[in-house]
C-alpha cells in the first residue's frame, strides 16, 4: 500500500472514530459571555492566555468598566512581565496608598518602567479607566512612547478632537494607527468615554497580537493529522517537527471570529493553541494564511550586524557560516550576561541566541566579548555620558561611559566633557560599554567675533561663524595674540574683532585678530556721556537706529576744529569710523546747523499738519509745521502724527532751507 493511500485510511478511520466518540464543545466563555457575543472570542483568547479573569461566580461582568488598577494589571500582563511586577510603589505616584493589594505589585513597575508618567501619576487608581488614557497607557507599554510623541500635531478627523488632551494626540492617532483603538461609528472618539471589561478585552487582544511574544503556553504550528482515541490535534511547527497537543474536552475553537467544531479542523490548518495548565488546548484559532506566521524557533551564533530602527534589522552568523537577517520590531525580552538589558545593548560581534518568529526576532540572550574600537569621535553628549565614534570602515558606532570608565587623553585621565568631536580615540568596550578611552589631542581652527575676555576665569567668549552661537573656550597658560600683524595682549582685542584662533581640543593656543572697520554716518538721535563711557545713537538710512560706544581717545572734529562728546547735539549730523562696537573718529559735518527744537508739545493740528511746542531753552511756543516725509521716531520706531500727544517731550529737526519752521524729523523722547 503507497503512502497516499494509507493517508487516505488513517483519515477515514479517524472520521469513523470521531463520528463515534462525539464532537468536542465548549460551553459559554463565562455565564455572562454568550456563544455569539460580540466580545466573545476575545475574551475567550485573554482568559486562556492568563491576561483577563472573572469576577466571581463564572462571571466576567463585560459591561463594567475597568478600572486604572485593573488596566494595568492586564497590561502586565499582556506585556509578559508580571513576573517582575513587584516592590514598592515609588512615591511619585500621589494615590500610592489607595491602590488594591493586588495590583500594587503592577502598579509599582508600570511607574518604574514610565508607563504610568507625567499626570498619570495623580490619577485615582480605583477610577475607570477613560478611552485616551487606555489609548496612552496601551502604547507605553508597548514601548512606542517615542513614535506616539512625534505624532503629537497629528491632524485627526475625529468630530471630538478638541476633547482630547493636547499631549495624548500623538498616542490616540498611533493607537488608531496600529489598529489598537479606533473611532466610533459616528465619527466620535469619546475620549473621554469610560472603557468596559468586553471593551479591553478586543483591545489587550489587539495589543497582544503586534506584540508577537514568545509565550511558553502559546503554541503555532499547521495541522499535520488528528488523534481521535486520544483526542489531540497534531502539530508541524517552524522547525518542521510534529508535536501532539491534547485538547481539553472544554475547549474553544474560532474560526474567521466564530465558535467552531473539533470536527472542522482539517490538515493544513494554520492554528494558534493556548494551553491550559495541564497542556492541553484550551483556545485554539484557526489562523488564514496570510495572517500567519509559525510558532518562534531558536538560532544560536554571532552578531554580523545590527541596525536600529522601527524595525530594527539583526544579521546572525550561524556556526555553519550561513548569514541570517531578521526584523525586530517594539519592545522585546533581551537580556545580556543573564542580566535584563535593552536591544541598543547589543553590538556586532556578541555572541547570541535568538527566538525567531518567522521572519521577526521575538526574544534575544546575549553575551557580551570584549572588543577593541579605532576610529575618530563625531559627536560627545556629556549628558547622557555616550558618544559617537566613526570607525576605520566608516561606521558610525555609538558607545556609553559610566564612573568605571577610565579616560585619557594624551596619557591625562579626564572628563567625557572634555573630549570633542574630531579626537582620534581607541576604546576597550563591553558591547557599548567603554571600559576605557585613549584619546589624542586634536588641533583645529576656529573662526568667529570677538566678545569678551574673562580673566577671572580664564576663558574667551567668541560667536563661532559656523554655529553663529555664542561659545566660551579656556585659555591656555601663554596665548600668543596678533592683530593686525602686530604682537599684543588680549586686553587689545575689541568687541566685533575678526578671530582665527589656533585651537587643542577644547583649550585656545593663539588668536589672530583683524580689525573690523566701517563708516557709518547719520543724524544724531542720542547722546550719553557718563563716567562708565559714553555712547553715541544714530539714526542711519541703511540700519535705522544703530548705538556705538564711544573710545575714550576718539578723534572728534566740527568744520576740522576738535571738540567734545558732550558738544554733540541731537540732530547733528554726524560721519563715524566703527572699529568692532567703538567709534573712534566722529566728524560732525557743518550742514548739521539745521536748527533744532527740544520743548514740549502744547497743541495738534493733525488735519493742517501743524504742532505748537514750548521752546525749553527760549520758553517761547514755536509753530512748526509737519513736512508729510517727516520722519517721526519714537524708541526706535517710526511713528504717525496721531502717535504724538500734548506734553510729549520731543526734538524736532527742521530744514534749514525753508523760511518757516518745517519738521523733517521728530523724536519723541517722553510720553506723559
Amino acid at each position: 500500500m503507497n503512502i497516499k493511500k494509507l493517508g487516505i485510511f488513517s483519515l477515514l478511520l479517524f472520521l469513523l472514530v470521531l463520528a463515534s466518540s462525539g464532537t468536542v464543545l465548549a460551553g459559554d466563555v463565562f455565564d455572562d459571555v454568550k456563544e455569539g457575543y460580540w466580545a466573545e472570542k476575545s475574551i475567550a483568547e485573554m482568559k486562556a492566555k492568563g491576561i483577563v479573569g472573572g469576577v466571581g461566580d463564572n462571571k466576567y461582568a463585560p459591561k463594567d468598566p475597568v478600572t486604572r488598577e485593573q488596566l494595568i494589571v492586564m497590561l502586565v500582563r499582556t506585556i509578559g512581565k508580571a513576573n517582575e511586577a513587584g516592590g514598592e510603589v515609588p512615591v511619585t505616584y500621589t494615590y500610592r496608598n489607595e491602590i488594591s493589594s493586588y495590583a500594587r505589585g503592577s502598579m509599582a513597575l508600570a511607574v518604574r518602567e514610565g508607563i504610568i508618567a507625567g499626570s498619570d501619576l495623580r490619577d485615582k487608581p480605583r477610577e475607570p479607566a477613560l478611552r485616551y488614557e487606555v489609548a496612552v497607557l496601551a502604547l507605553r507599554a508597548m514601548g512606542l512612547s517615542q513614535e506616539a510623541e512625534r505624532l503629537t500635531g497629528s491632524d485627526l478627523t475625529y468630530t471630538d478632537t478638541n476633547e482630547i488632551p493636547q499631549w495624548a494626540l500623538g498616542y490616540v492617532a498611533l493607537a488608531s494607527e496600529k489598529g489598537i483603538m479606533g473611532g466610533n461609528g459616528d465619527g466620535t472618539f469619546a475620549p473621554m468615554k469610560e472603557v468596559s471589561r468586553e471593551e479591553v478585552a478586543v483591545i489587550l487582544s489587539r495589543v497582544d497580537d503586534r506584540l508577537n511574544l514568545k509565550r511558553n503556553n502559546v503554541l503555532k504550528g499547521e495541522v499535520y493529522g488528528m488523534s481521535a482515541a486520544s483526542n489531540a490535534v497534531l502539530i508541524k511547527d517552524a522547525t518542521g517537527n510534529v508535536i501532539t497537543c491534547p485538547v481539553a474536552d472544554n475547549a474553544y475553537i474560532y474560526r474567521s471570529g466564530k465558535l467552531d467544531s473539533y470536527l472542522n479542523l482539517a490538515s493544513g490548518d494554520k492554528l494558534e493553541i493556548v494551553k491550559n495548565n495541564a497542556g492541553k488546548a484550551e483556545y485554539i484559532e484557526v489562523v488564514s494564511d496570510e495572517e500567519f506566521t509559525y510558532d518562534t524557533f531558536k538560532v544560536e551564533g554571532e552578531i554580523e550586524d545590527i541596525i536600529f530602527g522601527n524595525p530594527s534589522i539583526i544579521t546572525i552568523q550561524t556556526e555553519d557560516g550561513n548569514q541570517n537577517v531578521y526584523t525586530i520590531e517594539g519592545v522585546i525580552p533581551v537580556t545580556v550576561n543573564g542580566q535584563s538589558s535593552s536591544l541598543n545593548s547589543l553590538a556586532s560581534g556578541q555572541k547570541i541566541t535568538a527566538w525567531v518568529d518567522g521572519e521577526q526576532v521575538t526574544e534575544i540572550s546575549a553575551e557580551n566579548l570584549q572588543r577593541i574600537i579605532n576610529g575618530t569621535i563625531v559627536e560627545v553628549d556629556a549628558d547622557s555620558e555616550s558618544l559617537i565614534v566613526e570607525d576605520t570602515e566608516g561606521s558610525e558606532i555609538t558607545v556609553q561611559t559610566d564612573e568605571d570608565t577610565v579616560i585619557e587623553l594624551e596619557g591625562d585621565e579626564v572628563e567625557i566633557s572634555e573630549l570633542i568631536a574630531g579626537q582620534e580615540v581607541m576604546i576597550i568596550a563591553e558591547a557599548d560599554l567603554a571600559e576605557r578611552i585613549d584619546a589624542n589631542d586634536y588641533e583645529w581652527t576656529l573662526e568667529g567675533t570677538f566678545v569678551e575676555v574673562d580673566f577671572a576665569e580664564e576663558t574667551i567668549t567668541v560667536v563661532n561663524l559656523e554655529t553663529e552661537e555664542e561659545e566660551t573656550y579656556k585659555l591656555s597658560g601663554s596665548v600668543d595674540v596678533d592683530k593686525d600683524g602686530d604682537n599684543v595682549s588680549l586686553r587689545d582685542l575689541v568687541p566685533g574683532d575678526e578671530l582665527e584662533i589656533e585651537m587643542r581640543n577644547m583649550e585656545v593656543k593663539d588668536i589672530k585678530a583683524s580689525t573690523v572697520e566701517k563708516k557709518v554716518e547719520g543724524r544724531v538721535v542720542e547722546i550719553v556721556v557718563s563716567a562708565t563711557g559714553s555712547k553715541i545713537t544714530v539714526e542711519t538710512e541703511e540700519d535705522g537706529e544703530v548705538q556705538y560706544k564711544v573710545a575714550k581717545d576718539a578723534k572728534i572734529e566740527r568744520d576740522r576744529k576738535s571738540i567734545s562728546i558732550s558738544e554733540i547735539n541731537p540732530g547733528d549730523w554726524v560721519e563715524m569710523k566703527i572699529q568692532g562696537i567703538y567709534a573712534v573718529e566722529l566728524d560732525v559735518e557743518a550742514r548739521t546747523v539745521s536748527k533744532f527744537i527740544i520743548g514740549e508739545v502744547i497743541n495738534i493740528y493733525e488735519d493742517e499738519m501743524v504742532l505748537i511746542v514750548e521752546n525749553r531753552d527760549t520758553n517761547l511756543k514755536e509753530t512748526i509745521f509737519v513736512e508729510s516725509d517727516a520722519d517721526i521716531i519714537e524708541s526706535g520706531r517710526f511713528r504717525d502724527l496721531d502717535d504724538i500727544d500734548e506734553e510729549d517731550e520731543v526734538i524736532v529737526v527742521c530744514d534749514p532751507e525753508k523760511e518757516f519752521l518745517t519738521a523733517t524729523t521728530i523724536v519723541i523722547v517722553g510720553s506723559r
